[in-house]
């Protein structure tokens, strides 16, 4: 489980007798395991054809990019990476069923050493990373669908989160699907304007659906681990 790993990291950070202490080799083993499976499985494992938020609301995937590189990722979002890496990008455009909201969905498989993830876990500030606008991602349009005219310029916010463990971290940038104009990078470095209150669909969209994605990365690494002790 991800909380395993998490606390076998926060060994090798604690200092004893002015030294370091190393992870077990259960604990790097684990740790190892998982890391592989997040660069092996498919998107559409991962990224699945249906989001429920808050257990009410239903996001349908439109398209999943085929396209799994870090290089569309924003430099200063890669940079707020350091000293961890990215490895892999996976990332998928849904929208709800109401067709209100579209949202790239994208999951960071995060490279490093167990303490240069645990610091990014550890340093990593969503609600003023989301004010800035040269770190959002960028959306997927998907050809066909609602979401073909998906740009950059529709952009209301977006919001990432890191797991425990600093395998992955998750993203979500949101949008209304009318094809509005989003806020201007004053705005939303301000965080002013309806848009982008608190009660605003888009925010709360952009909050919600990382944490939908991060319930089903965890109840995979839950099982991975049961498989890896032999259980």
């Amino acid at each position: 489980m991800a909380i395993l790993v998490f606390v076998g990291a926060v060994a090798l950070a604690t200092p004893t007798g002015g030294t370091a202490a190393r992870p077990s080799t259960g604990v790097t083993a684990q740790d190892e395991a998982l890391r592989a499976l997040w660069r092996t499985a498919s998107a559409n494992d991962l990224l699945p054809a249906t989001l429920n938020r808050e257990g009410t609301e239903t996001y349908i995937r439109l398209g999943v990019n085929p396209d799994e590189t870090c290089t569309g990722l924003p430099s200063a979002f890669t940079a707020a990476l350091a000293p961890a890496t990215c490895s892999r990008a996976i990332e998928a455009t849904y929208v709800d069923r109401t067709q209100t909201i579209s949202a790239t969905v994208g999951i960071v498989v995060l490279s490093g050493s167990i303490n240069d993830r645990l610091h990014l876990f550890q340093s990593w500030a969503p609600d003023s990373y989301a004010m800035k606008d040269a770190m959002m991602p960028h959306v997927y349009p998907v050809a066909g669908t609602l979401a073909a005219q998906f740009s950059d310029a529709q952009r209301v916010t977006w919001q990432g989160q890191v797991s425990s463990d600093g395998t992955y971290l998750v993203y979500a940038v949101t949008a209304f699907t009318d094809g509005r104009t989003g806020p201007d990078a004053a705005a939303r470095a301000a965080a002013s304007g309806s848009a982008l209150a608190a009660g605003s669909p888009a925010v709360q969209v952009a909050g919600d659906l990382p944490t939908a994605i991060q319930i089903i990365l965890t109840a995979k690494e839950t099982s991975t681990a049961a498989g890896g002790s032999g259980s």
